[in-house]
């Protein structure tokens, strides 16, 4: 939002450079809520059926520092960042406990399932199930219709493919249409250095015409008042 420096007042921007600024940015911040939501709707689904599970000590990892397999990230990692609260597309990271010793990622589907990779299976399954946006959440939810996570990106990714396009093609119908008209002004109003050379040649030669007569005329007053002595 632009706002006048005296008052604070909102400014009413209909067209122009700063319009087109302002709609390209809020078209960019809607595909990165997209993938925010991609990003929480994966971490969400996995770290659901990974609380579920145990890991190769048949240790459930509900309640440990590990329990989310992903998690909302600093940069770098620590050790204290376990919740999954507040993940983006630009945080989501892999839990670093879970890093640091794999054998505390929840495979198995019981305690007595050492090796078991029951738990592993069904978070691979998430891939192929259908999904659909809790909008209230920013969030991807596991239903009977819907979408995959794959197609959820594609679609999204396609659109942007295609609106990247559309405004290529804008601007180059844009431009060629301004150098038409410029083309065309420079026709009316322009000037052409090629009918400026022939003008400025054609008054050369007028100039050395007319010096020719004067100076014939003043040769031929001289020649009549010298040579035949008649006086002015």
């Amino acid at each position: 939002e632009v706002q006048w420096e005296n008052d604070n007042t909102t400014v009413a921007i209909n067209n122009g450079e700063i319009k087109g600024l302002q709609e390209a940015r809020a078209g960019v911040e809607a595909y990165l809520k997209q993938l925010d939501i991609l990003a929480r709707g994966l971490a969400e689904n996995i770290n659901r059926l990974h609380r579920e599970g145990y890991d190769l000590s048949g240790e459930a990892v509900l309640g440990k520092e590990y329990e989310n397999f992903f998690v909302a990230g600093s940069r770098p990692p620590k050790a204290e960042d376990t919740s999954e609260t507040g993940i983006t597309a630009k945080n989501i990271a892999l839990n670093v406990n879970l890093h640091q010793d794999n054998t505390k990622i929840a495979a198995a589907a019981t305690s007595t399932g050492e090796g078991d990779g029951e738990n592993a299976l069904k978070i691979a399954q998430l891939w192929d199930r259908l999904y659909i946006v809790d909008k209230d959440n920013g969030t991807l939810l596991a239903s009977d219709s819907g979408v995959t996570f794959e197609d959820y990106y594609r679609n999204f990714t396609a659109r942007l493919g295609v609106e990247a396009y559309e405004a290529t093609r804008m601007t180059d119908n844009q431009n060629t249409l301004v150098q038409q008209l410029s083309n065309r002004k420079e026709s009316i109003s322009g000037v052409s250095l090629d009918e400026e050379i022939t003008d400025m040649i054609r008054y050369q030669r007028a100039y050395q015409a007319a010096a020719r007569m004067i100076t014939t005329l003043d040769s031929m007053l001289d020649k009549i008042i010298n040579g035949m002595g008649a006086s002015r």
